[in-house]
């Protein structure tokens, strides 16, 4: 069973035991035991989010997780190593770069909770995509990535890019047809 692999309503993702979303957070609720700061109830996230996918590993050990957040009306995503996400002074900047409201005042651990206890529980749950950390040939020459397209022998797929910049995405987009016929 994939997790949370398509846009739908907060409400109808999953999310770990105790978490949910609440009026526009992310909130843990335990009413039943103590939890790791000896409290049963507190906010995790003012603005929600959600993991949502992974990349497979890369070469060098390397996982991307993909993370849908709330931007005003619309959900959006994004792609961070999994080391940056387990890590409290990385998260904080991860999130707080795309406006998510995860604040520095103990609030900020709950989260890196959050994401840990969420990677546990449905990292193998997650929808897996090919990754790439440039555009060209990857290591084994069995795909060619143009921005977030994958060109293999099978043809072109989605892929997920670690690519720096966009600008390195934005040109590669699909245009017009490809018509092969036999010329005589």
């Amino acid at each position: 069973m994939l997790v949370n692999d398509e846009n739908r309503s907060w409400h109808t993702y999953q999310y770990p035991e105790y978490y949910s979303p609440v009026k526009g957070k992310i909130i843990f609720d335990n009413m039943v035991s103590q939890d790791f700061d000896g409290k049963n109830k507190f906010e995790v996230s003012r603005t929600l989010f959600t993991i949502c996918g992974k990349t497979k590993q890369l070469d060098d050990g390397t996982v991307y997780f993909t993370i849908r957040y709330a931007h005003g009306n619309q959900q959006k995503e994004f792609q961070a190593k999994q080391s940056d996400l387990l890590n409290k002074k990385a998260l904080g900047a991860i999130l707080t770069s795309r406006g998510i409201n995860v604040p520095d005042n103990g609030m900020l651990g709950k989260a890196l909770e959050y994401v840990s206890i969420f990677i546990k529980q449905f990292g193998d749950q997650l929808k897996t995509t090919d990754a790439v950390i440039s555009n060209g040939w990857n290591d084994d020459c069995s795909l060619f990535a143009l921005g977030e397209t994958g060109i293999t022998i099978n043809g072109c797929s989605k892929i997920n890019t670690a690519v720096p910049t966009q600008a390195h995405i934005d040109p590669f987009h699909t245009k017009g047809t490809l018509e092969i016929g036999l010329m005589l």
